[in-house]
């Protein structure tokens, strides 16, 4: 009879752990589907502001500051992506998602 009891009660605390996981699965599912939809729903995207700095010098930074240069000429703007050159030549792909801003550098005066 007590093994019984000892059973029931390792066996019904797993079946509800079981169950919970699940229904906690389902429910993550459910939020980001709707974080998708939202960012499906906005307006302008980070790419095409960024489009209006192509053909510019630009000091481009991103979340860890990764880009050892310090200027960068815009080439080609994709949905994820940002085409740069810096001024030795070198070509440089940036993920959009690790940008946070951009400033343009002003041509000098003579």
């Amino acid at each position: 009879m007590e093994s019984t009891w000892i059973l029931l009660l390792c066996f019904v605390p797993l079946l509800f752990l079981l169950f919970y996981g699940r229904k906690k699965k389902k429910t993550d599912a459910v939020i980001i589907k709707k974080i998708i939809k939202n960012k499906k729903g906005r307006g302008n995207t980070m790419s095409e502001f960024i489009k209006e700095f192509i053909g510019k010098t630009c000091a481009i930074h991103t979340i860890d500051n990764a880009l050892d240069f310090d200027t960068h000429i815009i080439k080609d703007v994709t949905d994820t992506a940002v085409l740069c050159e810096t001024k030795k030549g070198k070509k440089v792909l940036v993920n959009l998602d690790y940008i946070t801003a951009i400033e343009e550098i002003p041509e000098k005066k003579k």
